[in-house]
């Protein structure tokens, strides 16, 4: 996956993340719980992109692993310690193409860009509610 592709999987997810964090604080909202048929619109939502999310959040945090194993890789290792970072950093690379390629291809079964034109709806409907 070149950079380009991976910044714009990136960019998608994180956008389907920030609605995923709406839809827990939009069903958590009493108003929200009251109505049966909101709440179940906004259940089968958050269910769709649910599996998405947490690979995506898995991807990330084997990132952040990977920037901290190879931040050590600087500190003045000692021979086995080096070589025991490098396999490490060689799992994480491996780890993270799996997740790439598991989030990516979850990502084209959820269209995010219909999930996130119901968060337009449902921010603007928000917003004309709140007056």
């Amino acid at each position: 996956m070149n950079t380009t592709t991976t910044a714009n999987l990136d960019r998608k997810l994180s956008a389907l993340e920030q609605r995923y964090e709406e839809l827990q604080t939009i069903m958590a909202d009493p108003e929200t719980a009251s109505d049966p048929a909101s709440l179940q619109r906004y259940g089968r939502e958050y269910a769709s992109i649910t599996d998405v999310v947490e690979k995506y959040r898995a991807l990330q945090a084997v990132r952040a692993q990977l920037s901290d194993t190879e931040a050590m890789l600087g500190d003045g290792l000692d021979e086995e310690m080096r070589a025991l970072a490098y396999e490490e950093i060689e799992e994480l690379h491996t780890r993270e193409a799996e997740l790439a390629q598991g989030a990516q291809y979850q990502h084209v079964l959820v269209p995010v860009d219909e999930v996130l034109a119901r968060h337009r709806e449902t921010r603007a409907h928000l917003e004309a509610a709140a007056g």
